[in-house]
């Protein structure tokens, strides 16, 4: 299974406060170590030097190496009739898409369907600029957003 980097502290905490797979946690303060000591999860201290090595964005000395997110069928929407879907189409920079799931989560949106095609993945940068956003989120990749609608229409969403 493919694994991501979330970054910064408060993606971080979110993450590890979640459901979400955490393989390992890097911080570059032993002082911060105390944060992460009520589950079994790796937690390493590097410098900031070895952080920096392994990404780009501002880490702000916390980095996490997580599964990358599991995507949900289409026929758990079905089943389970949320109040708010939310549907993305062409929203092809990860930053755009990590400000659209930090301000969905905000506004209590659960559930986001974007394309395969022509569309961000949900990578690290997605997942730093989202601010924790992601936790607790339903993603759907499909295939056609199009039958994806009318099937949903079909089931009585509107």
């Amino acid at each position: 299974m493919k694994e991501l980097l979330v970054c910064g502290k408060n993606s971080v905490i979110d993450a590890y406060n979640s459901d979400i797979k955490i393989k390992k946690i890097l911080i570059s303060n032993k002082e911060n170590m105390k944060m992460f000591d009520n589950k079994k999860v790796l937690v390493e201290v590097k410098d900031n030097a070895f952080l920096n090595k392994l990404t780009n964005d501002n880490h702000q000395g916390f980095v996490a190496l997580i599964e990358e997110l599991a995507y949900r069928d289409i026929e758990y929407l079905i089943k389970n009739k949320p109040n708010i879907v939310l549907v993305l189409d062409k929203i092809q920079d990860p930053h755009n898409l990590g400000a659209i799931l930090r301000t969905a989560n905000a506004s209590g949106v659960k559930h986001i369907i974007f394309p395969k095609e022509h569309s961000a993945s949900i990578n690290s940068t997605s997942l730093k600029v989202s601010s924790g956003g992601f936790v607790g989120m339903n993603f759907y990749r499909v295939n056609s957003l199009s039958a994806t609608i009318t099937k949903l229409k079909k089931a009585g969403y509107w």
